[in-house]
């Protein structure tokens, strides 16, 4: 009888921890000021023009993430002109929808992104030297969609 009052007890632990959790992320999520929908999401224009064979677009994804102690969110941001380059994993400044970060674009400088999530997307603005609006929708990643002539 002892051991299934240990198992019990390890059940009740895990079950606590896992409760713990949830709740925390939660909060986070309620305290980011998204309660009605998640910040952490793809968002993505990439694309194949099939013809040509390239890949053109923006996927950014937001996840979050125990770092130390505190939870914080970061971005995967890749970028696509003909071919797709080397996605970077940075971190992101949050208050309430508004995100902003830094991100690599193709190698060849770094440019800052200032934007809002919503329940359909990311919108946002690329600073110097583009200088260009986005509106990223929220929806499943170019590399888990179906395949097409484009490579994967």
């Amino acid at each position: 009888m002892q051991l299934a009052g240990e198992y019990a007890r390890k059940i009740v632990r895990s079950g606590t921890r896992l409760l713990a959790g949830t709740s925390a992320l939660w909060l986070i999520s309620a305290g980011a000021g998204n309660a009605a929908f998640p910040l952490t999401g793809t968002f993505s224009d990439m694309h194949c023009v099939e013809q040509e064979g390239d890949v053109l677009g923006t996927e950014i994804t937001l996840v979050g993430g125990l770092d130390g102690s505190a939870y914080r969110y970061f971005a995967l941001v890749q970028f696509a002109e003909g071919a797709a380059g080397v996605p970077h994993l940075v971190p992101v400044s949050v208050d309430g929808a508004k995100v902003r970060f830094t991100a690599s674009y193709l190698a060849g400088f770094d440019v800052e992104f200032s934007g809002r999530v919503s329940k359909k997307g990311l919108a946002g603005r690329w600073g110097e030297p583009l200088n260009e609006s986005v509106d990223l929708q929220r929806r499943t990643s170019f590399w888990q969609a179906p395949g097409d002539l484009c490579y994967r």
